[in-house]
């Protein structure tokens, strides 16, 4: 099981702070009602080809805008994080509320490495379940963008009501070296 990191998940710094994994601004974009989480962890043995859930799924007190993460130093969050995160509001409010929204490539880019940014930052909420490499997260540190095995995706929504909540999904596929079992 990993343990809640002493040091930056992106630049390896120390003197972590508790970064939310969605900023609040975003809540009241989307004037989320929703007081309570579900936590549900599975595990996938692609060996195996068997899926089974994880521990039980729980309800979690509190707003899913209030989540916060210690994992991340005072000068990421302070400096690249918060103007990341300037750079992709005007682009995020206005398509929350549904509005047409012209990207162009470098906004496309801003909002990948947002998207990205939260995804790895919501994995130490259960560090059991870390799937990004060091490496990947200091990638997107240093280069302002996600790794080139990242694909990000977004697309309308077509229900009545933004969901409010956070679903990850990751997986690592490859062969099993020579001689290991």
């Amino acid at each position: 099981m990993s343990k809640i990191p002493k040091q930056c998940i992106f630049c390896g710094g120390f003197g972590v702070t508790k970064e939310h994994v969605i900023p609040p601004w975003i809540g009241r974009a989307l004037d989320g009602t929703s007081t309570h989480r579900v936590a549900i962890s599975m595990d996938i043995n692609l060996r195996e080809l068997t899926l089974s859930t994880g521990t039980p799924p729980r309800t979690l007190q509190g707003h899913i805008f209030t989540r916060k993460v210690r994992g991340v130093c005072r000068s990421c969050n302070e400096g690249w994080l918060s103007r990341l995160e300037q750079h992709v509001r005007p682009m995020l409010v206005p398509l929350i509320a549904d509005q047409q929204v012209v990207l162009t490539v470098d906004d496309q880019r801003t909002l990948a490495c947002w998207v990205a940014t939260t995804a790895m930052v919501n994995q130490f909420f259960s560090p059991t379940y870390v799937v990004t490499p060091h490496e990947e997260r200091r990638y997107l540190m240093s280069r302002g963008f996600p790794p080139d095995n990242w694909a990000i995706f977004a697309a309308p929504l077509c229900g009545e009501k933004w969901s409010t909540m956070i679903q990850s999904e990751a997986g690592t596929l490859g062969r099993t070296p020579t001689g290991s079992g």
